[in-house]
């Protein structure tokens, strides 16, 4: 028998085979603020775990201060907590407790720091992950963060030293380098994979809940260009790994954001990268398998030569699946998807979104039981809505939904984060003279 309180909408969501509310019928909050009343919100950043109730988001609110904020599973909001400065977003992800590390670097002297928020929202030290003799120049640098069941976290980040004037027209050396803060608020040593003469770039870096950390980056020596993994472990970079073949070369023109990494529980890493010639020729999508004990499964030409392939999302459930998305922007705009099965195979080539005349890049998400959900902003000339879609476990996909307000609105930058196996929490930032307002649902 099942109460339904005052409160609970009309429609009952109904529980699917999978365990699930019906797609068609359960419910997503109307739209509120998660930020205090004018505030600014910039460079928004979502964590969660999916084992802990409950979100965190991170944002500028303007002049170089960084703020965070716990959202809890009923939608509501914790104290405000200021992180520190900078004029870049932050980085945060969430442990198994609920712990949250916040990674950042440093306005003044471009360090590159970390800082753990509390299930209670208290702060712990500002921790130096690198100075600025390795964070290297901006705009170039790039950081990535992962954290395990216990909270321990692995930042990876490159070093660019740039060249030309005001130090923007291109890379002149690079290095990507990694290292672990532990749950207690300890360093470990900083780890260089980087070999002298290599110009390394684009880490990235997945954790498995036990601990277990890859990262992978694309690596140029003597003009070509690959893509490379290496096991990270407390203490030391493992052996680094050519992952890409001569045939799927990486599509450098948008380094930054084609290439992911992913890791299931039982150690498996899956490579994922934007292929293709030169700069502004077609690209595809290249996925490849690094097995726990070390060896690299087939390379698999995950989407065909095509229009323009923009940021990639890699996602593995705790069964191994992995559900990869990316965006293309050609003359249309779609958002398309392809699932990767535990022991390597690969399902049929889907199109989520489009074509349309406009989409904003996606957010993608998976929960507990290996549901992923994504979503992205679609409209054009500032009206536009926040649309989602949900697939089970090895299901198909369910039909886009609406999720931001009846009107539209210029709405940029959705996200979205799982907390659990029903709980999922969604921002975007709708534009409003002379700023912008950041808007959340929940379900």
């Amino acid at each position: 028998m099942i109460k339904v309180g005052a409160a609970v909408a009309a429609t009952v969501a109904v529980m699917t085979a999978t365990g699930h509310a019906s797609e068609a019928q359960a419910a997503w909050s109307r739209p509120f603020q998660p930020l205090p009343t004018g505030q600014v919100g910039l460079g928004v950043q979502l964590a969660a775990s999916p084992w802990a109730p409950g979100s965190v988001i991170a944002w500028e609110s303007g002049n170089q201060v960084l703020r965070v904020r716990r959202i809890g599973p009923g939608g509501s909001r914790g104290p405000v907590r200021t992180i520190g400065r900078s004029d870049e977003p932050s980085l945060v992800a969430v442990d198994r407790r609920g712990v949250a590390t916040v990674v950042w670097f440093d306005a003044a002297d471009h360090s590159l720091n970390a800082r753990r928020l509390s299930v209670s929202s208290r702060l712990g030290p500002v921790l130096r992950v690198a100075g600025p003799a390795l964070t290297g120049d901006y705009p170039y640098r790039s950081a990535r963060l992962a954290v395990d069941a216990d909270g321990d976290a692995t930042v990876v980040w490159a070093q660019i030293e740039a060249i030309g004037e005001e130090r923007l027209i291109g890379i002149g050396a690079g290095a990507v380098h990694a290292r672990r803060v532990t749950a207690d608020h300890r360093l470990g040593p900083v780890l260089d994979p980087s070999h002298a003469g290599d110009l390394d770039v684009a880490p990235r870096v997945a954790v498995t809940p036990s601990g277990r950390a890859t990262m992978a980056w694309v690596r140029t020596t003597a003009g070509v260009s690959t893509v490379v993994a290496s096991r990270i472990g407390p203490g030391r970079a493992g052996a680094v790994h050519t992952v890409s073949d001569p045939t799927h070369p990486p599509h450098l023109e948008y380094s930054s954001d084609g290439i992911e990494v992913t890791s299931d529980p039982a150690g498996r890493s899956t490579v994922v990268w934007r292929t293709g010639g030169g700069p502004g020729g077609p690209t595809a999508v290249a996925a490849r398998r690094l097995r726990a004990g070390g060896e690299l499964g087939p390379t698999r030409a995950v989407a065909p030569l095509g229009a323009a392939v923009g940021p990639i999302h890699a996602l593995a459930d705790r069964a191994g699946r992995v559900a990869v998305l990316w965006y293309r922007q050609g003359d249309a705009y779609t958002i398309e998807a392809r699932r990767l099965a535990p022991r390597g195979g690969m399902g049929s080539l889907q199109t989520i979104a489009g074509p349309s005349e406009y989409l904003s890049h996606p957010d993608a998400t998976v929960d507990s039981t290996g549901r992923v959900t994504v979503v992205w902003a679609s409209g054009i000339n500032g009206k536009r809505h926040v649309r989602v879609r949900h697939a089970a476990p090895g299901g198909p996909w369910g039909p886009a939904r609406r999720i931001s307000r009846r009107r539209a609105a210029d709405i940029l930058s959705p996200h979205v984060v799982a907390s659990g196996p029903d709980d999922l929490l969604a921002t975007w930032s709708r534009i409003r003279r002379p700023n912008s307002v950041v808007e959340a649902v929940r379900r």
